[in-house]
This record gives C-alpha cells, structure tokens and sequence, in this order.
C-alpha cells in the first residue's frame, strides 16, 4: 500500500491581481458591446433594405425566400465569420484590447454575439 498525503496552501494574490482581472472583465464587455453594436447596426440596414422588403412579400413556400434572405444575411455581413472578424480587427485596432483581450476571448466574443443576433434575425 502506497502512503499518500494531502499538502494545502492558500492561494495568495495581490490586489494588482485583482486590478487586471476587473480591467480585463471590462475591455471584454467593451468588445462585446462594440461587436453586437456593430451586428446590430448591419442588421437594421438589412432590415430596412428594399431588397429585404422585396424578399418578405415571397410566399414562405418559395425556395428562392431562403436563398434569398441567406444573400442578404451574407451582404450585410451577419455570418459567424464577419463577427468573428470583425471582433479580432477591434482588438487589434486598440492597444487596451490587445493587452487585455487575447485573441481567443475575441473570437469567442464574436462568436457568442453573432449567435445572440442570430437568434432575433
């Protein structure tokens, strides 16, 4: 039988750990905002194109009404991509971001935004 043995430690941290964490947590919901502001901006101009308007006066049994509304998604640029893009260019376009928002939590935030505005396209 092999003798084992529990050894525990408090974890210490300094407040300027915590300082980073708070800073971080807030250029993440900045770049949050930024994106879905984005999204939702390119969602209201699809929205309010004509070719939009045209497309909704399609019978919902057309097949051409779903090609038609997935261009338009495309053009107005509403893809996980585009968000997903468009995230990672504002973390790079701003020093603050690229410190405190590695590249990972930005394609992850564009990620979860394009999927929130999904759900209301």
């Amino acid at each position: 039988m092999t003798k084992t043995f529990v050894f525990e430690t408090a974890i210490l941290s300094s407040p300027d750990d915590f300082r980073l964490l708070r800073q971080s947590e807030d250029h993440d919901r900045k770049l949050w905002n930024a994106v879905l502001g984005k999204l939702l901006g390119s969602l209201s101009r699809m929205k309010q194109s004509r070719e939009d308007k045209n497309t909704v006066l399609l019978p919902k049994t057309d097949l051409r009404r779903k090609a038609d509304f997935a261009q338009l998604r495309l053009d107005h640029g509403l893809s996980e991509f585009a968000a997903v893009s468009l995230a990672s260019k504002l973390r790079t376009g701003s020093v603050d971001f690229d410190i405190y928002a590695p590249s990972k939590v930005a394609q992850e935030i564009g990620k979860r935004v394009f999927r929130a505005v999904e759900r209301i396209v």
